[in-house]
């Protein structure tokens, strides 16, 4: 058995979830001894507990989360802060961790800062970040992406799961420099992190609702409560969307720019995309990626889809 890697993952809607799965495969692939554990369990203290021994006596951390606020949600910090720094000390050593962000748009600004006050936070707790990197998956605010370059982003998935964990594995360090817009944006993530907490006050609940309190189960920071068969929504929400994309009865409307009109289902993307690689003509079925991402808007998102399918030509999968 090789190393001990502990992944921990906050998802909102699913695509974190699936690319903290993706690593992990990765890392059992390479003989790692993993455990998966996702902050939608921090209220677990079964769960909790049974993450901290692994992670006294593990050899890396992997951290992945979805982009909120231009940062990482309030859970990763939540989590941070609770591990204590004893666990640390016990190991004798700095533990080596890696620490991916996922959005929608890719290594461009404004998200360029949106892993540095999480690295600095593990940092003060003894861990050693000596691995930086974006993964992108299919965007679930502000604009819905064609559905086809959507997939072409779950395909490459796999490969950028195998060359970052390979990378990781081989002691390589991949941190990226400060770059300058990056210090005129240094107070926007709290600034916007104060409105996130009132999104609930933009939700409009319908009489489509079946009180099946779907959303207070599966709201990831306990934010939801039933009060006479309606959801009451509390002060800290992390603005994930959850709620409103999975509401059973679809329930759920919100008036804010950021929620897409016509929905999000990470699940039916996969569905739909599992249902064109069955059929064999997934490059007939998804056609050339670059004719999606033409102009200066898409440029990060060309740039690594070209560096996603070169690392799935590399590890042997058909592009």
């Amino acid at each position: 058995m090789g190393k001990k890697i502990l992944v921990v993952y906050f998802s909102g809607t699913g695509g974190t979830r699936k690319a903290a799965e993706t690593v992990a495969a990765a890392f059992s692939a390479q003989s790692c001894d993993v455990h998966l554990f996702s902050l939608d369990d921090l209220a677990s203290p079964e769960k909790f507990d049974a993450m901290t021994v692994f992670l006294a006596s593990a050899d890396a951390l992997v951290l992945l989360y979805a982009v909120h606020a231009l940062d990482a949600p309030e859970p990763v910090y939540s989590w941070i802060a609770r591990l204590g720094e004893r666990l640390v000390r016990e190991t004798g050593h700095e533990i080596p961790a890696m620490v991916l962000s996922v959005s929608g748009g890719g290594e461009a600004w404004p998200n360029t800062t949106c892993r540095q006050a999480c690295i600095a936070s593990l940092e003060k707790k003894g861990f050693r970040v000596d691995y930086e990197d974006m993964l992108v998956m299919p965007c679930n605010w502000v604009f819905t992406l064609d559905e086809k370059l959507s997939m072409h982003l779950i395909r490459v998935l796999p490969g950028f799961a195998d060359l970052f964990v390979k990378e990781f594995l081989s002691g390589e360090r991949h941190r990226l420099p400060p770059r300058k817009p990056d210090i005129l944006q240094k107070n926007l993530p709290s600034m916007e992190k104060k409105g996130v907490h009132r999104f609930p006050e933009t939700i409009t609940v319908s009489s489509a609702c079946t009180a099946c309190a779907w959303c207070a189960t599966h709201c990831p920071t306990g934010n939801i409560t039933m009060e006479a068969a309606r959801p009451r929504f509390g002060s800290s929400c992390v603005a994930c969307f959850r709620c409103i994309y999975g509401c059973p009865a679809h329930a759920m409307t919100s008036g804010n720019f950021m929620v897409l009109k016509k929905g999000f289902s990470f699940e039916k993307l996969e569905e739909r995309l599992a249902a064109i690689e069955r059929s064999g003509d997934s490059e007939n079925a998804l056609g050339d990626y670059s004719k999606l991402v033409k102009g200066l808007l898409f440029k990060s998102l060309k740039k690594y889809l070209d560096r996603g399918y070169a690392a799935l030509r590399d590890r042997g999968t058909p592009a």
